[in-house]
């Protein structure tokens, strides 16, 4: 009789400590579980913190890009914008300026005088 009591002492020890294992591994899964979360999480967070800085930059670079075509925009309404379009397509200038060519000898070419300006008014420059 003894020996009974003895084999359920010890089944009923071994029930006890059942539960607590059990719990044991469910709370290290659980652990384990967060843990990864927690890490995949982070990652992502980095990954955004990156792109945020990447898109911050880029919206920089367009401010700057758009001051830039305003400048320019300004430029071409601007009679500086025409004056030197004039100069550059149709070869346009002042009546006093003085126009120095160059080619295989430098020479240098007189200012108009006012008859010859009156008559070619409007004509591009040789």
């Amino acid at each position: 009789m003894a020996n009974n009591k003895r084999r359920k002492r010890h089944k009923r020890s071994g029930m006890r400590k059942l539960p607590l294992l059990i719990v044991a591994v469910v709370a290290v899964i659980l652990s384990v579980t967060l843990y990864s979360q927690r890490e995949n999480l982070l990652h992502k967070s980095s990954v955004q913190d990156e792109r945020i800085r990447d898109l911050e930059m880029q919206i920089q670079k367009e401010e700057i890009r758009r001051a830039q075509i305003l400048d320019y925009e300004n430029y071409v309404n601007s009679p500086q914008f025409v004056e030197d379009k004039a100069r550059e397509k149709f070869g346009l200038v002042y009546d006093d300026e003085v126009i120095i060519r160059e080619g295989k000898e430098k020479e240098w070419v007189e200012p108009p005088t006012e008859a010859e300006s009156d008559a070619n008014v409007g004509t591009p420059a040789q």
